[in-house]
């Protein structure tokens, strides 16, 4: 084998910066009827480190 023969070779390293933070959060919330009360919340955060969401609901016929 002939050295000279030989593909050149080239070792690189590539570093990733920023990227793409998303967060969605939706909600619905319906009353039917009479004496009846609901409410729906959400919420999605995200950072350049973490990501965290929540949501809470409540229905009530009285």
């Amino acid at each position: 084998m002939i050295i000279s023969d030989l593909n050149y070779l080239e070792n690189t390293s590539e570093e990733i910066t920023g990227g793409a933070n998303s967060a969605y959060a939706d909600a619905l919330a319906q009353a039917l009827g009479k004496n009846t009360y609901t409410n729906a919340s959400t919420f999605a955060t995200t950072t350049n480190n973490s990501s965290y969401s929540g949501s809470s609901s409540t229905a009530i016929t009285y």
